[in-house]
C-alpha cells in the first residue's frame, strides 16, 4: 500500500477510477481467499499450493509450480519487498536514491540476509516481530489517513474537486492499475502455507481470512484517499515515496518516522514471505519432488536452514540481475496469476471427489469468477 499507490494514480489519473481499482482488487482477493480457505480445509498441510495441485490434478503441476515458485515468484516477492526497503532506506539520507542503484542492492541483500538468519535460529521470534512489524504499518496508515482527515477539517478540498468521471482511460492502462493494485494485496493465500499449524482451524482459518481481508479492503480504500486529499491526483502519480511526501507538509523533520516505519513494515511482509517459503520446500521434500537436503530441520529451533538459506541466494541473484522493481513486477504478476487460475479451477475439480470434504464451502460462483478474472 505504500509502493503502488502512484503507480495506479498514474495509470488511471482520476480519484474515482483509481479509488474503484483499489476496491476491486480488494473484492477480488477477498473471493480469491475464500478459495483458498475451502482448499485449505479440505487438504490442510503446510504446502499450499503445491499440495492442493499435487491432490488436485498431477504431480506435474505440483512439481511444475515447486520449480517457478523456487526459482522465480517466491525470490522475485521478496526481492521487491527489500528493494522497496532499500529504496526507503537512503530516500531518508539522499535526496535522489533511485540513482544510487549499488548502494540500494547492498542494503537490500543485507536486509535478506538479516531475515534469513533470523528464520533460521527462531521461528518464535519470527512471529513475534512480524506481528510487531505489522502493528507499526497499521500505526503509520493510521496517522496517514489522520493527516488526511485534518486536511479536511480545515476545509481544504482543492485535490478533490473533480472525481474524474470524464478521464479517457485505455484497456492498456487500468491492466496496468489492476497489477499494481493486485500486488499491494497480494499475500491472500499465505494462510494456506500456515493451516496445519492453527489451532481449531475449522473456525480460525475462516475467521481470520474473512476479518482480514476485509479489514485489509477498508484500510487500503480509506488511505488512498488520505493520498488525494493530501496530494492530489497529479503529485501523487509523480512522487516516488508517498509516505514521505503525503506527511512532510505537516509533520516536518518527524516524517523521518513514517519513513522508518514503512520501510519497517515492507520487511514484515519479506520475513512473511520468506518464512512460508521454507514451509513450502521442507513439504516438497518430503514428497520427494526436491531434494532431502531441503526437508533437513535444526534439532533445536526445527527450522528450515537449507531451504531458507538457498531461498536467500536466488533472491540475492535478482536483486543484481534486474534493473528495476516495475520489471520484477511483472516476472512476478505474469507467473503468480497462472498458477492462482489453476487453484481457483481446482476448487471446483476437487468437489468431484467424494471422498474428500471441506468444513467450509463458498458458492459456486465464486471459483467461476475468479478464475476468469485470473485468465484475462
Amino acid at each position: 500500500i505504500f509502493m503502488t499507490p502512484n503507480n495506479v494514480v498514474k495509470e488511471i489519473p482520476s480519484i474515482f477510477y483509481s479509488l474503484m481499482t483499489w476496491v476491486f482488487c480488494g473484492l477480488i482477493s477477498l473471493l480469491a481467499a475464500l478459495c483458498y480457505a475451502e482448499l485449505g480445509l479440505a487438504y490442510p498441510s503446510v504446502g499450499g499450493e503445491y499440495t492442493y495441485f499435487n491432490k488436485i490434478y498431477h504431480d506435474i503441476f505440483s512439481f511444475t509450480y515447486l520449480i517457478t515458485n523456487f526459482f522465480l515468484i517466491r525470490p522475485v516477492c521478496i526481492a521487491m519487498l527489500v528493494l522497496f526497503f532499500g529504496e526507503v532506506s537512503l530516500a531518508m539520507i539522499f535526496d535522489n536514491s533511485i540513482e544510487m542503484f549499488w548502494t540500494c542492492r547492498i542494503i537490500s541483500i543485507v536486509s535478506i540476509i538479516l531475515i534469513c538468519t533470523l528464520n533460521c535460529f527462531s521461528e518464535r521470534l519470527t512471529i513475534i516481530l512480524n506481528d510487531v512489524l505489522t502493528y507499526l504499518k497499521f500505526i503509520c496508515m493510521a496517522v496517514i489517513i489522520a493527516l488526511g482527515i485534518f486536511k479536511l477539517s480545515k476545509g481544504e478540498f482543492e485535490n478533490v474537486k473533480d472525481p474524474g468521471f470524464t478521464i479517457p482511460v485505455s484497456a492498456s492502462s487500468i491492466s496496468s492499475a489492476i497489477y499494481n493494485g493486485m500486488w499491494a494485496y497480494d499475500g491472500f493465500n499465505q494462510l494456506g502455507y500456515i493451516v496445519d499449524k492453527m489451532k481449531n482451524k475449522e473456525r480460525n482459518l475462516v475467521k481470520a481470512t474473512i476479518l482480514g481481508m476485509l479489514s485489509v479492503i477498508i484500510f487500503y480504500s480509506i488511505i488512498n484517499c488520505s493520498y488525494l486529499v493530501i496530494l492530489g491526483v497529479d503529485n501523487l502519480g509523480n512522487t516516488t515515496n508517498v509516505a514521505q511526501s503525503v506527511s512532510f507538509p505537516y509533520l516536518g523533520k518527524y516524517t523521518v518516522f513514517i519513513t522508518v516505519m514503512v520501510a519497517l513494515s515492507a520487511l514484515a511482509t519479506a520475513n512473511s514471505f520468506s518464512y512460508s517459503g521454507g514451509n513450502l520446500y521442507f513439504e516438497a521434500a518430503k514428497q520427494g519432488h526436491f531434494p532431502r537436503l531441503f526437508a533437513a530441520t535444526h534439532s533445536k529451533t526445527n527450522t528450515y536452514i537449507p531451504a531458507l538459506i538457498i531461498q536467500t541466494i536466488i533472491t540475492i541473484f535478482f536483486l543484481i540481475v534486474t534493473p528495476n522493481m516495475d520489471v520484477l513486477l511483472i516476472y512476478f504478476s505474469g507467473a503468480s496469476w497462472v498458477f492462482y487460475s489453476l487453484v481457483f479451477a481446482g476448487v471446483l475439480i476437487y468437489r468431484r471427489d467424494k471422498s474428500v470434504t471441506s468444513s467450509f464451502r463458498i458458492w459456486t460462483i465464486i471459483p467461476i469468477v475468479t478464475f476468469l478474472i485470473s485468465v484475462l
